[in-house]
Formats: C-alpha cells, structure tokens, sequence
C-alpha cells in the first residue's frame, strides 16, 4: 500500500494522473516545460498557439515512458485516489 507521504512525493515530483483504467501516472521531464517536452519528443506535429497544459497534458499521455511512467497496482492506485481527494478537499 502507498502511504500518504509517498503520495505527496509523487505529486511534489510532477506526477499526474494519466490513465484511470491503467492506473497510470507520468510526469513531464526534468527541466523542462510541456512545449519543450513536446517539440523534442514530436518536432512541428503540433501548432505553437497550443496551450502550455495542453502541450503538458498530450506529452505525459503520449510520449511520456521510463522513469517518468509509473503504473501502480489496484491497491496502490485506490490509495493515491483516496490521498489525492483528501488533498483536495483540504485545499477547497
């Protein structure tokens, strides 16, 4: 089971959510925003009006993998949900 602490370290290293059905999380690499994560990984395929999170968002679910692509068990993933909705509702 993932604790509370070891959640709040995946979310202060830049992991989001990416996939409910594959209990995925990816981040964007270090150093750099989703547009240069996005030029590197796909030069020119998207249009540069393109929203940063966006650009954020379409790395981590397409080209994010390695160390920046965690796939937790259902276990896991139930209490980064339940740690995740905690936080949340701290902070509303």
């Amino acid at each position: 089971m993932i604790s509370p602490v070891n959640v709040r370290k995946l979310i202060a290293q830049g992991y989001v959510q990416v996939s409910r059905r594959h209990r995925t999380l990816a981040r964007l690499p270090a150093g750099l925003t989703g547009r240069q994560a996005l030029d590197a990984a796909a030069p020119g395929r998207y249009p540069p009006q393109m929203p940063e999170e966006s650009c954020a968002d379409q790395y981590r679910r397409v080209y994010a993998g390695g160390n920046d692509v965690l796939k937790l068990s259902r276990d896991d993933f139930a209490d980064y949900l339940r740690v995740l909705r905690a936080l949340a509702e701290e902070t509303s």
